[in-house]
């Protein structure tokens, strides 16, 4: 007697076990499997997308004043000098060299392939890193623009 009253609480526990198990796949199982958009009951993509551009402005925000407390910082420890000046000519200099040196890089390839340019590239920028980092920034400057 006592072993038919185990084996049925047995088939109980067991039978929740499997009913929450499954409520946990169907609900937070199904949403980890790539549904990178949550559903949420009420909210329209309209409310979706507001949510987005807010997140994206509160982000930024604390970005920029991240980053703006960092350069405050650094303004505080140094003084304007003459390396502001030499440095700009590094930088004019280097600039000059990453353009050459991807253009002799170039130069030397045949197809002009995809890893022939990223190779000229790449090899111009171990060569000159402060020019690549320029020249890059003035281009995506100039297509912001």
């Amino acid at each position: 007697m006592m072993v038919m009253y185990l084996g049925y609480l047995a088939i109980i526990l067991l039978g929740i076990y499997f009913t929450v198990g499954f409520l946990k796949i169907s609900g937070e199982g199904l949403a980890s499997l790539g549904y990178n958009n949550p559903m949420i009951e009420g909210m329209t993509d309209k409310d979706q997308a507001c949510t987005i551009q807010e997140n994206f402005e509160k982000n930024i925000n604390k970005a920029i004043e991240a980053k703006q407390k960092a350069l405050d910082k650094l303004n505080l420890e140094m003084e304007d000098g003459d390396y502001t000046d030499k440095l700009q000519e590094l930088q004019s200099i280097d600039k000059e060299l990453f353009v050459k040196s991807v253009v002799q890089g170039l130069s030397k390839g045949k197809n002009f392939d995809v890893g022939e340019i990223f190779g000229a590239i790449q090899q111009a920028a171990v060569t000159a890193p402060l020019g690549a980092f320029s020249y890059i920034s003035d281009k995506a400057e100039s297509t912001l623009d």
